[in-house]
């Protein structure tokens, strides 16, 4: 918790998978709602914590980084392989990058420019990218000029952590990440 940073309240809010946490004492509990992101589009937060006191009427938020979550709902993952999780979102013309350690952000840069090829020539020429990192575990690669019926594919090799280990992509549909534009 003392990596949490003082978060805004969307309107709308984006809505990821929630959980409640509940702490309990010997006289009272507090309730908290979480808001995992960590597969959404959301550019520049994993996880948001919300709380409401019940001496007070507004509800206060806190960004919390991917770790933070991971530690909770799956500890294992820190005793397990290097791993690299993958999701794509058509709308959001966005592929969605986390791990179970901390991301070198140089080898995911190298492994973007390097791996992605668009399907039109005109794209492939100078193909554009951004990449928004919300921690260490999380990264969000934005592909904006990918026109309707047009796709592109990336391959993320040599992605390490920022301990120098290379990162296993766990992906069921392969190593190839396809992204098409349009509406999905």
């Amino acid at each position: 918790m003392q990596e949490a940073a003082p978060a805004y309240i969307d309107d709308p809010e984006p809505s990821g998978d929630l959980y409640e946490l509940v702490l309990s004492g010997q006289s009272d509990a507090l309730t908290y709602r979480i808001n995992d992101l960590s597969a959404t589009a959301a550019n520049d937060i994993s996880v948001k914590l919300y709380a409401t006191r019940p001496d007070q009427e507004e509800t206060t938020a806190w960004a919390l980084p991917l770790a933070w979550l991971q530690l909770l709902l799956e500890p294992e993952l820190a005793e397990g392989e290097p791993t690299l999780r993958v999701v794509t979102d058509e709308n959001a013309e966005a592929v969605i990058v986390t791990a179970n350690r901390a991301l070198q952000r140089a080898s995911l840069t190298e492994a973007v420019r390097s791996g992605l090829h668009y399907s039109s020539a005109e794209e492939a020429a100078q193909p554009r990218y951004t990449i928004h990192w919300s921690d260490d575990r999380r990264a969000v690669i934005r592909l904006p000029t990918l026109s309707p019926g047009q796709s592109a594919r990336l391959v993320l090799d040599g992605v390490l952590s920022a301990e120098g280990e290379p990162l296993i992509l766990t992906r069921p549909q392969g190593s190839i990440i396809e992204l098409h534009g349009g509406p999905a």
